[in-house]
């Protein structure tokens, strides 16, 4: 009979250890998630700040195809 309350008080003890482990395995995991989201909100922003960027680059490099010639021209007479 003791060796079966022995059984019974090791597996208590067992289940009370495991609880407790997978209690921290779910802080990590929040934890890790938390941070996944921090990491995905920055890399969201700079990727909207870099479109932004890009869209007005894009906008000058067209601006600057359309009227480079009329700059030169607008050069040329200026020092002749």
């Amino acid at each position: 009979m003791d060796n079966y309350r022995q059984i019974i008080t090791e597996s208590e003890d067992a289940a009370k250890d495991h609880d407790e482990e997978a209690g921290r395995f779910a802080a990590l995991l929040d934890n890790q998630q938390r941070v996944c989201d921090e990491e995905q909100v920055s890399y969201d922003t700079a990727t909207a700040s870099r479109d932004s960027d890009l869209e007005i680059l894009g906008r000058l490099r067209t601006y600057m195809q359309e009227n480079v010639a009329t700059l030169e021209n607008y050069m040329l007479e200026r020092v002749n």
